[in-house]
């Protein structure tokens, strides 16, 4: 049983008679497929130093995203204090990494209320 987007996929790229670049293929996968918004999302966690900020980085963890809103976890109210007055600043240059779904809100939630979703840190 093939996904749905696979049999997009075939119908649109690999239907062609000529043979197709490989980077096409992946281009449209990443605009089509669920994988590929994940994909793009994991550029707020490879670049969240400079999105944050050297000195707000070290004190919060993204978290997700669901419908343009980019959850993050910070370690206590004081940090989410500073946090919130740079919400704008966060979400543009989170979005200078997106190229699909943007951002237009952050959530800013305590470590420890989302400890259930966090990965765990070593000591």
């Amino acid at each position: 049983m093939e996904s749905s987007a696979v049999s997009k996929l075939k119908e649109s790229t690999l239907s062609h008679d000529e043979p197709q670049n490989i980077s096409d293929i992946l281009k449209e996968l990443k605009a089509t497929t669920q994988l590929g918004q994940r994909l793009e999302e994991a550029q707020i966690w490879e670049h969240w130093t400079a999105i944050a900020g050297p000195e707000l980085a070290p004190h919060a963890t993204p978290v997700g995203v669901k419908d343009g809103t980019l959850v993050i976890a910070l370690e206590s109210s004081v940090w989410m204090h500073k946090f919130s007055y740079r919400k704008s600043e966060i979400i543009d240059r989170a979005n200078e990494y997106l190229t699909q779904d943007k951002l237009s809100e952050v959530f800013l939630r305590l470590k420890e209320d989302l400890e259930d979703l966090l990965p765990e840190t070593e000591p």
